[in-house]
């Protein structure tokens, strides 16, 4: 039997909303069973930012969790934003706003789904985001604006690091308590 990821243990039970698995587990040694959703849930409780239970979220529900998305991409964008206007950048030809808001839902993107690297070369990614060659070339984005994506990458991995440690560590608090 092979050793599941935390989040894969945190989407076990929570996955499709419309029929969730009501299996209960025995918590505490006690006779009382509570379900093991109910556990999953609890789970999110341990995530401290915002940033980390919407990114959680997304996670365990996908794009379906619409409001969770949304959240991670202004959180995102606003990096950029931040950084671009500390430093009077603007791009020229797109809105500096719709610039990051389609580079954080790329960057969120490829998070979800990592193997989308293995598709889209560099250049690739700016079509993947809505950015069109007319609006921000690719030396362009390149030499000053890949930087800003790095950003949202660190945060994005930050939070990442942070729901799969929450997810350790109540995992752990389970097993001690079981």
């Amino acid at each position: 039997m092979s050793k599941i990821t935390n989040i894969e243990w945190l989407s076990q039970h929570l996955h499709g909303a419309k029929s969730v698995n009501y299996e209960q587990q025995n918590f505490g040694g006690g006779e009382k069973e509570i379900p093991a959703w109910e556990l999953r849930c609890a789970c999110f409780a341990k995530i401290e930012t915002k940033l980390a239970k919407a990114l959680a979220c997304i996670l365990v529900w996908g794009h379906k969790e619409k409001e969770a998305y949304l959240f991670v991409q202004s959180y995102l964008a606003n990096i950029m934003i931040r950084q671009a206007n500390k430093i009077g950048l603007e791009p020229k030809y797109i809105e500096l706003e719709r610039f990051a808001y389609l580079v954080a839902r790329l960057v969120i993107d490829f998070e979800l789904e990592p193997q989308l690297g293995e598709f889209y070369t560099s250049k690739g990614r700016l079509y993947y985001a809505g950015i069109s060659a007319h609006q921000m070339t690719y030396d362009a984005y390149r030499k000053t604006w890949r930087d800003f994506e790095r950003l949202m990458e660190v945060a994005i991995t930050n939070a990442r690091w942070e729901v799969e440690s929450a997810v350790a560590q109540y995992r752990k608090d389970l097993k001690e308590v079981a």
